[in-house]
């Protein structure tokens, strides 16, 4: 712990004996702060927050999108206590389940 303090009051010693040098350092530092914390927000809010509407049947048409494979969301899955039905990316499928077409008729 005292050769912390050490350091930091050398530290301190420079940054005063140089104060364009510290403002230089300072400016880096925020700068740096300030994008990593823009970019996040992005990241955070375009991927992984979830999408600010719920799965309906007419998901895919709002979208503009057509599933490559399986199928879109009939309007008897809107209705309540239905059954659950989820979408898989292509990738996921593939890895996790071979891309069977029939995983979703399994019970685990």
């Amino acid at each position: 712990m005292r050769s912390l303090l050490q350091d930091l009051r050398f530290a301190g010693r420079l940054l005063v004996r140089s104060p364009g040098l510290s403002l230089v350092i300072i400016l880096t530092l925020a700068l740096g702060i300030g994008a990593n914390a823009a970019i996040f927000s992005v990241v955070n809010g375009v991927l992984l927050s979830p999408l600010p509407y719920h799965a309906s049947a007419s998901l895919f048409k709002v979208l503009g999108v057509h599933p490559e494979r399986g199928r879109v969301f009939t309007a008897q899955e809107d209705l309540p206590n239905a059954e659950q039905v989820i979408v898989l990316g292509d990738g996921l499928w593939s890895r996790a389940f071979g891309g069977d077409p029939l995983v979703a008729l399994r019970s685990e």
